[in-house]
């Protein structure tokens, strides 16, 4: 396939694609379980596509690149977009704002599955792109935007299909009107996914992108369609690719075994593995195939023309402090406070702080601090937890008579939910000093 420069490319090539998750068979226009994360951008930016707003930053079920836009669902099931909103794409219709269960983000339109099987599509509509069929407005099971098509899976197993034709992308073939379980529209071509496991594909084939090899005949769980090419996942974890190799999109890395989930862009693709980590190769001019650094614990993937979404399980950063102040009137108590924010970006759900006190030292069950004598723990209990608040939990310890001197005790988190990406602030200390059996400073 001819190379065409960023500056020339023509409107039919460039392309953005959704993921696709092998777990279900279907792309990422459905939302990923019941998990909540944030989603996450890298690549080009001209279109502030591939910077994430803040609303995008917790709550997140599903994620899809476009050309120059992006869209995110969220767990309230209305739709988010950023990015180029030249075309009205980025900017979800008031009917998107609730009831939605999947998005599909095409070059310059966009695209979202309701909970009651219809369709809605927004931006540009020279093709028709953005022109629902009657044929999808109920029974739909799963959508998928192309740069200037669209396909939608009916829960019967027989694909709709509109927009442009002009490569015959939108003309589904009769072999895709029966027991199809997921579909990837392309740059100007189509794929779908029978349940026997082989791969059909029509429309354009000037790289041989709707030509399917072999491997892909059978045993395939899950597709992806991009500019002019495609990626097929196996059962056993291992990839088919084929189209367009001009920027070696399509010549699979020896570290790309195990995976479990692919999206095709432009020219470039997408693997992420079991344990989170992704690969990313081809086309790299936007830096696209350069995988960020600190990019793991990934649970989806979305390849866009130039940029890519990936979407990161939700994580609540807990900072933990400890202080400490003597009881007043001689008593030879002192009274610990552990102090617990959440930076976010997730809510907190529910979190514990077990503080080690020193030798000498016994503490006191109070309110949701529990003392343990054998271990000389104090554990606080936290219940919900929203990002950017605080809590503060105290409780007393006595000092035994004949301790002397300085004292230290230590508070870390010892659980949290959902799980905290940066474990180094998770502890905090403090420090007292017994200058008699009854005198005490901190």
């Amino acid at each position: 396939m001819a190379y065409y420069s960023f500056s020339r490319i023509p409107a039919r090539l460039t392309v953005a694609l959704t993921t696709v998750m092998a777990a279900f068979l279907s792309l990422t226009s459905f939302a990923v379980a019941s998990l909540e994360g944030s989603a996450f951008a890298w690549g080009y930016d001209a279109f502030a596509q591939s910077t994430v707003p803040a609303a995008a930053s917790s709550g997140v079920t599903a994620i899809s690149a476009g050309g120059f836009h992006s869209l995110a669902l969220k767990s309230d099931g209305s739709v988010l977009g950023w990015g180029d909103n030249s075309n009205g794409q980025s900017t979800a219709p008031a009917e998107a704002m609730s009831g939605i269960a999947g998005i599909s983000a095409g070059n310059s339109h966009s695209l979202a599955l309701k909970s009651n099987g219809s369709v809605l599509a927004w931006g540009f509509n020279s093709y028709g792109q953005s022109t629902v069929p009657a044929a999808a407005s109920s029974g739909i099971a799963a959508v998928s935007a192309g740069y200037f098509h669209n396909l939608a899976l009916k829960s019967d197993g027989s694909v709709v299909a509109w927009g442009a034709n002009d490569s015959g992308e939108a003309t589904v073939p009769p072999s895709a009107t029966t027991g199809v379980t997921a579909i990837a529209g392309g740059g100007a071509h189509s794929l779908a996914l029978k349940s026997n496991g082989a791969v059909i594909a029509w429309g354009a084939n000037d790289a041989g992108q709707t030509t399917v090899p072999a491997q892909a005949a059978s045993g395939v769980i899950a597709i992806a369609a991009g500019g002019a090419h495609n990626l097929a996942l196996k059962t056993d974890g291992s990839m088919v690719a084929w189209g367009a190799n001009d920027f070696g999109q399509t010549i699979i890395p020896v570290a790309a075994t195990g995976i479990s989930a692919i999206s095709a862009g432009y020219r470039h693709s997408l693997a992420l593995k079991p344990d989170g980590s992704l690969l990313a190769w081809g086309l790299d001019d936007k830096s696209q195939s350069t995988v960020p650094t600190g990019t793991t614990g990934l649970v989806a993937i979305s390849a866009g023309t130039f940029h890519n979404l990936a979407l990161r399980p939700p994580a609540a950063d807990l900072e933990v402090n400890l202080t400490a102040r003597p009881e007043p009137l001689l008593s030879g108590k002192v009274v610990y406070s552990v102090t617990v924010k959440n930076y976010g970006h997730s809510t907190v759900q529910s979190a514990a702080i077990t503080t080690l006190l020193p030798l000498g030292v016994t503490g006191h069950t109070s309110g949701s601090c529990v003392y343990n004598s054998g271990p000389r723990t104090e554990t606080c209990t936290i219940g919900t937890l929203v990002m950017g608040a605080t809590t503060t939990m105290s409780f007393s310890a006595q000092v035994a008579l004949l301790t002397l001197g300085p004292f230290t005790a230590t508070a870390v988190r010892s659980t949290s939910s959902p799980t905290d990406p940066h474990p180094a602030n998770d502890t905090g200390s403090a420090t007292c000093t017994a200058i008699t059996t009854v005198i005490i400073t901190c």
